[in-house]
């Protein structure tokens, strides 16, 4: 399984730097706790720093890798200037990709005067912790900068990493520079891969006028070169099937010939061509007053999880509201401030990547200090969430300067709570039923227990481009809200939690009981009556037989069965056992659910 994501740090104004940062980066989904440590290689595709009368000083590293997560910590040192550097990160256990790093030192061009005895390159011989199969292809190589410490006093910004004589057991890795540069440290990360699900192309970028543009007014130009790549024909369509993975592309910088005398702005990223399924479009770029004059690149293109994170990380004061990032922007179509949502605790935002273009939900909480525990929690419970059609898909978290922030895909559409003003039909009941109890199993499954099940923590989509649910959709129903969220060891084993909506509270768990994942099973239960009855219920089911509350009890389950008695009968059989022990679980419902005739 592989993932691939993106990091970015930067600092917000220009008398800022960032100097040393790091970022605790949870994968999508977690790998098998077995022993086995993912590999995972980072890639600069970003760089913005001033070099004029300041050295270049950049070093990235991956560190504290887990099944679940890892850090990538960022460092600039001395008297180096550094506004942004963005990351692109892949990870994997697959057997048929080894990935390393390796760093070299006192890289002298040519035409420098001192530095006496220092080589123009050096080259090392990679070893791979395991050769590749005899009788197995030769394995695909690629390259991406790490780190670069590079002395501007004596030359231009100079830099090369190259890859030759490439076997099952290694390859040889040359770094270089050239003229007048002096580098003091290259690093650099490899990836060796024989597997299907990830193709390695190199792209060169000349940027067609290089020239430095003088503006008295203050405002971004931006110079790119573009190149078009080439995968296999079958690439892309192999992809296609796996309805959970999608193509991802990674892009690592391998040359670089910048001036000193002006800033180093460089940005390379790769997206699918609109001329052809099987070609890679790779945008070289550099803006401002930079003069460059090549860029080079290796393009990694996975078959992976869609992991692609939103990541803000800054050295700098955050004004009152998350401002307007460079990679990500909050759109004001929903509310005029562009917010989805406000509590207590913080408010959501609906935004957008400025680099996939797609859509996202930001979690903001400000202060995450005054009840940290708790939010940990619910950040550990979503580097657990297991994926599924029907459960809210959580891509990254940060915590910076005190506020949380949670990104998480966007849905367009209603909740359950409007859902029941709008009277659907039987059909389409059965439908949201079979899908919350579809998603609520897998849940199960983890084990987990949601604890908190309410009209407003389940969601249906839009069809796109309207305002009517796609109850035809398989992701229609979708299960959001995991804060109050708790892992269990195994299923059946009983967790407290007396915080909720008590109306939809389980019998065992009014009584202040330990409950388990039966208590999600009767609060959703619950939901699907109201949706039957076509009305929101102010009846509390978990005190029927307590006192005179059950007549009404047995009366309300009547008429949910005459409504609709297949579905209703299902209902009822959850409803009836007030004992957890006499009363279905969510796989024993979503069986049921699928037998009957949508």
């Amino acid at each position: 399984m592989n993932q691939v994501g993106h990091c970015s740090f930067q600092s917000n104004y220009k008398d800022k730097t960032v100097k040393e940062s790091e970022h605790k980066v949870f994968f999508s989904e977690s790998y098998p706790d077995d022993g086995t440590t993912p590999k995972v290689l980072a890639a600069i595709n970003l760089l913005d720093c001033n070099t004029h009368d300041r050295n270049t000083r950049i070093r990235v590293n991956i560190k504290d890798i887990t099944n679940k997560s890892f850090i990538i910590h960022v460092q600039s040192w001395s008297d180096s200037l550094t506004w942004r550097v963005d990351v692109q990160w892949f990870a994997s256990i697959d057997k048929r990709i080894h990935i390393g790093h390796i760093k070299h030192d006192n890289l002298k061009g040519e035409q420098l005067e001192g530095h006496d005895g220092n080589p123009k390159e050096k080259s090392s011989r990679i070893t791979f912790p395991t050769p590749f199969q005899a009788d197995g292809p030769i394995p695909s190589v690629a390259l991406a900068l790490k780190s670069l410490d590079i002395d501007n006093y004596s030359g231009n910004t100079r830099v090369s990493i190259n890859i030759s004589d490439v076997d099952r057991e290694g390859f040889t890795l040359t770094s270089s520079t050239w003229f007048d540069s002096y580098i003091w440290e290259v690093g650099s990360y490899w990836i060796a891969s024989t597997s299907s699900e990830v193709q390695i192309t190199q792209s060169i970028g000349t940027i067609d006028d290089p020239k430095v543009f003088r503006e008295d007014s203050v405002k971004k130009i931006w110079r790119t070169a573009s190149k078009e790549t080439s995968v296999s024909d079958n690439f892309f369509s192999a992809s296609l099937l796996h309805s959970r993975l999608s193509v991802r592309h990674i892009c690592g910088l391998t040359q670089l010939d910048l001036e000193k005398q002006f800033t180093t702005r460089i940005h390379v990223e790769t997206n699918p061509s609109t001329n052809s399924i099987n070609k890679l479009l790779t945008k070289f770029s550099t803006w401002w007053d930079s003069v460059c004059y090549t860029q080079n690149a290796s393009i990694i293109s996975a078959i992976c999880l869609p992991s692609e994170q939103v990541i803000i990380k800054m050295d700098c004061e955050l004004p009152e509201f998350p401002p307007d990032y460079e990679y990500i922007f909050f759109d004001g179509s929903i509310e005029k401030d562009g917010s989805i949502s406000s509590g207590c605790h913080g408010t959501t935002f609906f935004v957008r990547h400025k680099l996939d273009k797609h859509h996202y939900a930001l979690k903001v909480i400000k202060n995450f200090d005054a009840d940290k525990d708790a939010y940990l929690r619910e950040l550990n419970n979503l580097a657990e969430l297991p994926f599924h059609n029907n459960i809210l898909r959580y891509f990254t978290s940060t915590i910076f300067q005190g506020r949380l922030f949670i990104a998480a895909e966007y849905i367009d559409g209603c909740t359950f709570h409007d859902l029941l003003q709008l009277n659907p039909s039987k059909e389409n009941i059965r439908t949201v039923a079979l899908q919350l109890f579809s998603g609520l199993k897998h849940f199960h499954m983890k084990p987990m227990v949601h604890r908190d099940l309410h009209q407003y923590n389940i969601l249906l989509r839009y069809k796109e481009g309207t305002k009517e649910v796609d109850f035809n959709n398989p992701r229609c129903v979708v299960i959001i809200d995991v804060g109050n969220a708790k892992q269990i060891a195994k299923q059946g084993e009983g967790v407290s939690f007396m915080n909720g909506n008590v109306k939809y509270f389980s019998p065992e768990r009014f009584e202040n009981q330990p409950f388990n994942d039966k208590d999600d099973v009767w609060a959703a239960s619950y939901l699907i009556c109201e949706l039957i009855l076509g009305k929101h219920c102010e009846l509390i089911l978990g005190l029927g037989g307590k006192d005179l509350n059950s007549v009404y009890v047995n009366d309300f389950l009547r008429e949910v069965v005459v409504k609709d008695n297949e579905l209703g009968s299902i209902m009822k059989r959850v409803l009836s056992a007030r004992e957890p022990v006499n009363r279905p679980n969510s796989h024993d419902v979503q069986e049921a659910l699928a037998k009957i005739r949508l």
